[in-house]
């Protein structure tokens, strides 16, 4: 993969034990993106403050932890989080709502998240990316891969059998 934008930050919170951890690690170091690794959303919270802007990386379960705040602060900090989802989501399905409400991205695949990199590293080209955005998530999403990834409520519901 080539190198991306200089500045565009990741941050990847998980166990360095678990696979995809370390499959989001090697893909952002490999395109040349500064890659921040949290053992846990704690550390990534004090992570964020030092730049603006970003992509956060984790499984679900561990993304959503103390209730999903890491969501509001990490967009306060002008990041995007990412949850990776994987195919047993049984028993899931409140969290991941939740975090869809909120903004996050879900990605199946580790390749979704490469795509989702050179995508923020083209919007982090532009002024207006450095941008932050103040207070908690108000339940509207932005335009940001909206039509790839975001679904709605009523269509998780659906898919779910909630």
């Amino acid at each position: 993969m080539a190198e991306l934008a200089s500045g565009l930050k990741v941050i990847v919170v998980g166990s360095s034990a678990d696979g995809f951890v370390r499959d989001v690690l090697n893909l952002s170091n490999g395109c040349g993106v500064d890659t921040i690794f949290c053992e846990d959303v704690y550390s990534c919270v004090s992570k964020l403050g030092r730049s603006a802007g970003g992509l956060v990386v984790g499984r679900l379960d561990e993304l959503s932890r103390e209730d999903g705040r890491l969501f509001d602060v990490a967009r306060m900090y002008g990041y995007k989080c990412c949850c990776f989802v994987d195919r047993n989501i049984a028993g899931r399905q409140k969290e991941l709502l939740k975090a869809m409400e909120r903004g996050a991205l879900l990605a199946a695949e580790v390749e979704q998240i490469g795509e989702m990199l050179m995508k923020l590293s083209d919007k982090n080209n532009t002024p207006e990316s450095t941008a932050r955005t103040d207070g908690p998530a108000t339940g509207a999403t932005s335009s940001f891969f909206k039509d790839e990834f975001l679904i709605t409520k009523a269509e998780m519901n659906a898919l779910l059998g909630a």
